[in-house]
């Protein structure tokens, strides 16, 4: 496994991120660059973490769809005993055979963790609905173009987010 660093590893990145998610479920890869770490194994498996303290957020794992049934998958999600993501709720049988377990539910995503304990789980969890509502009241905002609502509402959200970092680390 290795981090994408040159921009081959980026063009094998963007190729194989492309084909496993929909454009719905994709984040910018600008935004992927610069907040988390983007791995590739093989040339086949895709895998966008975040540490946090010990424990990793998974954000995508993806292979190659030539590659899927290897146990590729399966192969990096063993490398990290701490891990917590969301998923889609036909992903969670998979993940389920991992060592995974479910906490809860936002509108769209599941939220499973594995290898930490439940009140670990929770706390990611309470950040991970937050982090959610934030983002639906920030598109409220922006399509009704309240600006000096908008100003105050990233201005509070930064410190929140900076504060909560400050204290899960």
């Amino acid at each position: 496994m290795r981090l994408c660093s040159s921009e081959s590893d980026f063009d094998l990145f963007k190729k194989i991120y492309y084909q496993c998610f929909d454009s719905k479920d994709r984040l910018p890869l600008r935004k992927l660059k610069r907040d988390y770490q983007m791995m590739l194994y093989q040339n086949d498996v895709i895998l966008v973490l975040k540490q946090l303290g010990s424990l990793f957020h998974l954000e995508y794992l993806g292979v190659n769809p030539d590659s899927q049934g290897k146990g590729m998958g399966k192969k990096m999600l063993s490398l990290f005993p701490k891990v917590t993501l969301e998923c889609r709720e036909h992903l969670i049988p998979f993940y389920e055979k991992m060592g995974f377990h479910v906490l809860g539910k936002n509108k769209t995503y599941y939220f499973l963790y594995k290898g930490i304990s439940i009140e670990e789980a929770k706390d990611q969890f309470h950040l991970f609905l937050t982090l959610n509502m934030i983002a639906e009241q920030l598109m409220i905002i922006i399509k009704q173009k309240m600006l000096n609502e908008l100003i105050w509402f990233i201005l509070l959200q930064t410190y929140f987010i900076f504060w909560f970092r400050d204290v899960s680390a």
